[in-house]
């Protein structure tokens, strides 16, 4: 006969372990036995010696492009998040979630640039506020050290609500004709000063 075998373990410690199947007859005569299979029980998660860090997010869309920091708001849908990491082992790789902890959401893994930085790219962020955290996750999948959240605004409303701005006039600081000028008066200066009004600004305005 042929067919397929299946062994419930329990109960196995940290550490590496061997196991090997044996064929046997019903008199208790062993026969054929199969090669070693180990198995390496990893359950201590990834928490010691090592550190990880949300630092920034560049934002490419005009008019606000570069680099910035946490609560800095952004009219980018598709922010590149950048971070700092040290202390990896072989096979350890950083998760980002989009949520105040490892509770989140799971968004992929940020690719590592070899020097203790790296980078996550996000797609598609709606209009509001967007937590994301960075964790340690060693080969065999437990989650270790985790960032601090790191909150992103999204604004993709234009402030055209409530308020009101006009230019009024001119400043020339050049004789023979000095003072404010309205639109479309002539001057000599080439510097002149551009006065006006605003009201109904918002924070951040």
């Amino acid at each position: 006969r042929a067919g397929t075998l299946a062994f419930q373990l329990e109960n196995l410690s940290e550490g590496p372990h061997t196991f090997r199947a044996e064929i046997a007859d019903a008199a208790g005569n062993r026969g054929s036995i199969s090669g070693d299979f180990t198995l390496n029980v990893d359950i201590i998660p990834p928490t010691i010696g090592n550190a990880v860090a949300i630092t920034g997010y560049r934002d490419d869309q005009e008019p606000n492009v570069g680099e910035f920091c946490a609560d800095e708001p952004t009219n980018d849908t598709s922010p590149l998040l950048l971070g700092s990491v040290s202390g990896l082992n072989s096979g350890d790789v950083l998760l980002i979630f989009g949520g105040p902890n490892t509770g989140g959401i799971p968004l992929g893994q940020a690719t590592l640039d070899g020097l203790g930085g790296w980078s996550f790219q996000l797609n598609g962020l709606a209009e509001g506020s967007h937590t994301f955290t960075a964790v340690i996750a060693d080969a065999a999948g437990n989650r270790g050290t985790v960032s601090g959240s790191f909150t992103i605004p999204v604004d993709l409303t234009p402030p055209t609500q409530g308020n009101a701005v006009e230019i009024t006039a001119y400043r020339d600081g050049v004789e023979p004709n000095v003072g404010d000028f309205n639109s479309g008066v002539p001057t000599n200066d080439s510097t002149p000063l551009l006065v006006g009004t605003v009201s109904g600004l918002q924070p951040g305005d």
